[in-house]
């Protein structure tokens, strides 16, 4: 989270980090606008597959990218689907 809002932040981005994917959902919840979501495939309790089908429910047209340091075809075309 740090990284990347130490990264975007220059660039002029308004950048808001949840460290616990619960808290993104509240935010989400409570009608935050966002732009973008950059979810992580592998986060405590919850995968970002998991993660992104309860922000669909939620919002179904903001743009999300699931970063990931473990690759799959399977978690690619799950991530894919949800689109």
């Amino acid at each position: 989270c740090e990284y990347l809002q130490d990264l975007l932040t220059p660039d002029g981005c308004d950048v808001v980090t949840a460290s616990v994917p619960e808290n993104a959902l509240e935010r989400l919840r409570n009608k935050e606008n966002f732009h973008i979501l950059i979810l992580d495939l592998r986060m405590p309790g919850v995968n970002g597959i998991t993660l992104l089908q309860k922000i669909r429910a939620i919002d179904k047209e903001v743009a999300a990218i699931i970063l990931t340091a473990y690759p799959s075809l399977e978690s690619a075309t799950d991530a894919i689907s949800l689109d």
